[in-house]
């Protein structure tokens, strides 16, 4: 988010993005969605516990981390972003009744990358 030292967004939109969003704890949860945890325009992997529902939200990914990023979009378009592997996964394809297995295609896939120290 900085380009030449200026943070180009700001840290409240960051906070915002991966804070839960308020109605997840009021949703109605839908067999096929995985108790999913919705932030602010994109899907935490981190787990929550909803109290309306007496029911635990997240991880959608178990296998990554907690700070893995993911947005997904029409008709199984999705995009996966890995900070800890500095990867980000675009998918493309149509896949409209969801049959893509994305917590083993991510289990497998960050088998195959190492982990990025940062300072």
């Amino acid at each position: 988010g900085k380009y030449r030292g200026k943070s180009l967004i700001k840290e409240e939109w960051f906070n915002f993005m991966f804070s839960l969003a308020p109605t997840m704890a009021h949703s109605v949860r839908k067999p096929r969605n995985r108790n999913e945890s919705y932030g602010g325009h994109i899907w935490l992997n981190k787990t929550y516990y909803s109290q309306a529902h007496e029911t635990q939200l997240g991880p959608y990914l178990p296998s990554a981390p907690e700070n893995t990023i993911i947005a997904r979009g029409f008709s199984g378009q999705v995009m996966n972003m890995y900070p800890n592997k500095n990867l980000i996964v675009v998918r493309f394809a149509e896949d409209p009744s969801r049959l893509m297995d994305w917590p083993k295609f991510s289990k497998l896939l960050l088998g195959s990358f190492k982990e990025i120290k940062r300072d």
